[in-house]
């Protein structure tokens, strides 16, 4: 209850903030002419690149074709490792379903058959106890 005020609380007061921030810019942003609004930062930016010369070294061509095989190299990478990460996560599972068949369960029913067998007290002959169940887990795991 405490929790879901305190959140509509600061919702409110962070909306708060946001329309303050908003009526102090409104004035800024009416002064300005179209030309100093005029294009978004990534077009200025091609803008930019495209008014300066470059040479034959550095045309824009091959900063591409650098840029994107870099990429791929790293996918590529990227995707080799990820594929051994599944064939050691797959040899894994296949080896603890291996592990984990009908042997298992008449290891752990013979286990069982010994403990009960050996009865430490006459009180507890059939049933078992804290020790018991220890000695079972222990055996099981041998």
């Amino acid at each position: 209850m405490i929790l879901g005020i305190s959140a509509v609380i600061i919702l409110f007061a962070s909306l708060t903030g946001m329309g303050l921030i908003i009526i102090r810019k409104i004035p800024i942003l009416v002064e300005l002419s179209p030309q100093e609004i005029e294009l978004n930062p990534i077009k200025r930016l091609k803008n930019k690149i495209g008014r300066k010369k470059t040479s034959k070294f550095f045309s824009k061509d091959i900063i591409l074709q650098k840029t994107l095989s870099k990429i791929r190299v790293l996918t590529l990478k990227t995707d080799n490792k990820t594929d051994s990460l599944l064939m050691k996560l797959r040899q894994k599972t296949r080896k603890e379903k291996n592990d984990f068949s009908d042997g298992y369960w008449k290891k752990v029913n013979s286990a069982k058959e010994e403990i009960v067998e050996t009865p430490q007290d006459t009180n507890e002959s059939k049933s078992f106890s804290k020790t018991r169940k220890r000695k079972l887990i222990k055996k099981i795991k041998d």
